[in-house]
């Protein structure tokens, strides 16, 4: 489940102490998945990918199912913030200052595109050794599509193509992250 993410990665950390990248792009299906992995695997002909299941809570909306990645916990944890995602950042950063993470170390962002490199550029790999990334762009390009999936298949295959995706993914393994790509949803046509 969605929840257990969180509880994975810092397993990991705990581990390895290596510094982890959580990318969380917004909508994306498995069908979508595919698609990506297929153009980063052009792109990333050095790179390994490892790809597993994973469930959304129902139902998979946005809030619910974002905020349990971040907040690491069952939805009914936090039914107060049930329909907002504004929580997110302080859930992510609290859970990880737990683990003995300094704040300072700790980047989350949302509402990323990544069409192009300012937002790549944005991140401090530097400083933070644990980020929390969400990429709006697949999630909105499913509102949007009218033709569905070949349409919304299409414009994702673009994206990666075009966009800052594959950049970020090599920019960040260079900057020695550890990098997951999860969704907090999927989607499926229907009438």
């Amino acid at each position: 489940m969605v929840n257990q993410i969180l509880e994975h990665l810092v397993r990991l950390h705990n581990d390895d102490k290596q510094k982890k990248a959580l990318l969380v792009i917004d909508g994306m299906s498995l069908t979508q998945w595919y698609v990506i992995e297929d153009v980063l695997k052009e792109q990333l002909t050095d790179f390994t990918f490892n790809t597993e299941s994973i469930f959304a809570w129902i139902p998979t909306i946005t809030p619910i199912s974002r905020q349990s990645i971040f907040a690491g916990r069952e939805p009914s944890f936090f039914d107060d913030t049930l329909l907002t995602t504004s929580q997110e950042s302080k859930h992510w950063t609290n859970n990880w200052k737990q683990q003995s993470i300094p704040e300072n170390q700790i980047f989350y962002s949302t509402g990323d595109h990544f069409w192009d490199n300012s937002e790549v550029e944005k991140i401090p790999y530097n400083s933070a050794k644990i980020l929390g990334l969400v990429a709006m762009t697949v999630d909105e390009k499913i509102h949007n599509a009218h033709g569905g999936i070949k349409e919304l298949n299409g414009e994702v295959r673009d994206w990666v193509k075009k966009g800052s995706l594959g950049n970020l993914i090599k920019t960040l393994i260079e900057n020695d992250f550890s990098v997951f790509v999860t969704a907090d949803h999927g989607n499926i046509v229907a009438e």
